[in-house]
């Protein structure tokens, strides 16, 4: 599995600030929050309340969206204040989506805004 395979480079290049986590990662690991940086190596439909919400003001986040299977650009978000996260595209790619995914129109465009109201991400 890809645990195993993290584990045992762990153990090779003698880390000791890494831990792995197997779960779903949409969520997030709110365990050790709040993060300087946030990595998804799975294509999403967007970015989750939760990943914001475990991010520091400031925090940067990696992460490919889902726009088509064959689409799955990577963008840079990065948290500004307690409820705006500045979002640019980095570079195109090509990452499994995650299951259930279906593309969100709110990341059709190449460089926006969002703020987090009532619980949803809506464009400034």
């Amino acid at each position: 599995t890809v645990a195993s395979i993290a584990s045992e480079n762990v153990r090779r290049y003698c880390l000791s600030n890494v831990r792995i986590v197997i779960a779903d990662g949409r969520f997030g690991f709110k365990d050790e929050a709040p993060y300087d940086a946030i990595i998804s190596t799975v294509a999403l439909p967007g970015i989750t309340v939760e990943l914001f919400n475990q991010m520091k003001i400031g925090a940067r986040s990696i992460i490919p969206i889902h726009r088509s299977y064959m689409n799955t650009p990577v963008f840079l978000f990065e948290k500004t204040d307690e409820v705006t996260l500045r979002a640019v595209i980095r570079t195109g790619a090509i990452f499994m989506v995650v299951k259930d995914s279906k593309p969100d129109p709110l990341y059709s465009d190449n460089k926006f805004s969002l703020e987090l109201r009532e619980g949803r991400f809506r464009k400034v």
